[in-house]
């Protein structure tokens, strides 16, 4: 349906919770599939994309010039992001910390 200029589709295929939405100038989509929690959605030019996969918390954005990635994987914590044009990784892997960067 459509509802001041706003795009809601919501649908149900197979137990799988669907909805999109466009909300003024930002595109979102939240959906279920099989357990999986995915959240995306554009605001101010952010394109921000969060989902939960097994258990694993993965949160991944780009915020105005920066790309940034930070996600948790069987307790390994990885930031990825660029700044200034150099491209940065950090990440902890089994108490160890370690940071790459170009």
């Amino acid at each position: 349906y459509l509802y001041q200029e706003v795009n809601v589709v919501c649908c149900l295929y197979q137990e799988v919770n669907i909805i999109c939405y466009v909300y003024q100038e930002g595109n979102i989509v939240c959906f279920l599939y099989q357990e999986v929690y995915i959240f995306c959605y554009l605001y101010q030019e952010v394109n921000i994309f969060c989902y939960l996969y097994q258990e694993v918390n993965i949160f991944c954005y780009l915020y105005q010039e920066s790309n940034i990635v930070c996600y948790v994987y069987q307790d390994v914590y990885i930031v990825c992001y660029l700044y200034q044009d150099v491209y940065i990784v950090c990440y902890v892997y089994q108490e160890v910390n370690i940071v790459c960067y170009l």
